[in-house]
Formats: structure tokens, sequence, C-alpha cells
């Protein structure tokens, strides 16, 4: 994290390693904006979103797995690539807006996962999405998402 001072004498943060956790089955509007925000990305400030990272680690969620396994006859690896096609246009927007990326898919634990992403790297800032319960289907981040923010000494921002 670095902290900047802009013509108005304001300080602002911005963050170069930012770690995005993502339920495949979500949508981020806003998180392209907020991303430029925390990277201090715009025009005239282009120059210093060369040395940020965003990772995304898009989970798989379980029952989705099994199911694809169970009843389509789909493995792990023909999941991540029918996720990629649904991502493109996604990190077509990323790119356009020169952010450095990668992309990791995961399914399993949500906690151990996580927690063991973030310990092995770096990160500066952790970001996930807020959103409420679907009755139809259990949110797979629900209250593991409150054990991984109590596991982790770096700030977590909730996303709309």
């Amino acid at each position: 994290m670095k902290l900047q001072d802009n013509t108005e004498k304001e300080v602002i943060l911005m963050y170069e390693k930012i770690l995005v956790i993502y339920d495949c089955e979500e949508r981020y509007e806003n998180l392209i904006k907020e991303l430029n925000k925390l990277t201090c990305n715009n025009s005239m400030n282009q120059e210093n979103s060369d040395n940020v990272l965003v990772t995304f680690l898009i989970f798989i969620p379980q029952p989705k797995l099994e199911n694809s396994i169970a009843y389509n006859n789909k493995n792990f690896k023909t999941l991540v690539q029918e996720e990629k096609v649904k991502f493109d246009p996604f990190f077509e927007e990323i790119k356009s807006n020169g952010l450095s990326y990668e992309v990791k898919y995961v399914a399993g634990n949500f906690k151990e996962t996580t927690l063991l992403e973030v310990n092995t790297k770096k990160y500066e800032l952790v970001i996930v999405k807020n959103r409420k319960l679907k009755l139809q289907r259990k949110d797979m981040f629900g209250d593991a998402k409150h054990k991984v923010t109590k596991n982790i000494e770096i700030p977590i921002m909730a996303v709309n």
C-alpha cells in the first residue's frame, strides 16, 4: 500500500496487491469502479496502476460441482472452462481499465482455501461481495466469510 499526495494535498491510499473473492454465481456491478478508486487508476494517475495486481479467487460452489459431475458428467476442468467463457467480458473490461490481474478457480472449503491464499501471498486488501442470502440457495460464503475476517489481519472490503 502506498500513500500518495494529489494536487489538493489530500492523502490517497493506493493498494497494489488485491484479492477479490468471487462466487462464480454472483455479479459485481460496482467492482471495476471500486478497483479504480482503490488503485488510483484514473486518467491522471494511469502510470500508478502499473504495479497493481488484482487476484480473482473464483469459487465454484460445491453443490454445483457435485451436480455437474453426477448429472452432466462434467469435471472441475470442464466447469472452469465454462466459467472462463462466462467471465471473458468482465475480464476484458478489467483489462481495458488498465489493471493487471490473475485468476484462480477453486472448489472446496471456503475458509481453508481463502486463508491459505491470504497467508501465502502478501495481499494488502481483500474484497468480498456483500449480498443478502437467497431463499432457495444457501450463500456459500455466509458464516465462513465472518470466520475468515476474524482470522486475517489485512483490511476487508465488502462491495455491493
